[in-house]
């Protein structure tokens, strides 16, 4: 895997700042709203630690940082 990939609805965007870094070794974070897994993000390892914003089709958006395991919106 290269960068960072998007499962989600169609419509939700996901934005940040292209990094690169020596680990890029896959992690895997998923994104969670009142107990709904709303996205599943696989992405290189060094985005670990840096932000993204999370905006779902209707509008509302979230911002938090690049972390594996489950990230609670």
């Amino acid at each position: 895997m290269k960068g960072v990939t998007l499962g989600a609805q169609p419509g939700d965007t996901l934005e940040f700042n292209n990094f690169t870094g020596p680990d890029n070794s896959p992690a895997v974070m998923e994104l969670w709203l009142n107990n709904e897994q709303l996205a599943q993000v696989p992405y290189d390892n060094y985005y670990t630690g840096k932000p993204f914003r999370y905006t779902r089709s209707g509008g509302q958006s979230y911002t938090k940082n690049f972390a594996a395991g489950r990230i609670d919106l």
